[in-house]
């Protein structure tokens, strides 16, 4: 039985010694190595990504058309809110939106 406890003893102290010491070296080069490399590049390409959709579909925007059917005009008293007047037109809106500007701000990890 002593044999056991020995070899029980002599693993744990192995464990602590050998092992613990080498994976908490291989998280901390693991965590520094995403703060510092790979951190910066996801943020990069986000940030790259973000702006590529926004000018694509920015045109989507510039181009857009708004279009009312069966809309009812109504003349209101400014004092009271009243409806004085009403009428039933159909209207057609041409909305012109210019370029659109995107500003980015780094990241946690920067930029």
């Amino acid at each position: 039985m002593s044999d056991v406890k020995v070899f029980v003893e002599t693993v744990g102290t192995d464990v602590t010694a050998v092992a613990v010491p080498r994976i908490e070296a291989l998280a901390a080069g693991i965590n520094d190595k995403v703060l510092n490399e790979y951190g910066p590049r996801v943020s990069t390409f986000a940030n790259e990504l973000v702006k590529d959709i926004i000018r694509d579909q920015s045109a989507n925007i510039r181009s857009l058309d708004l279009i009312g059917h069966g809309v009812k005009l109504d003349l209101k008293r400014l004092d009271t809110g009243a409806v004085v007047a009403s009428l039933d037109i159909p209207i057609t809106l041409h909305i012109n939106v210019s370029d659109l500007a995107v500003r980015t701000s780094e990241s946690a990890w920067g930029a």
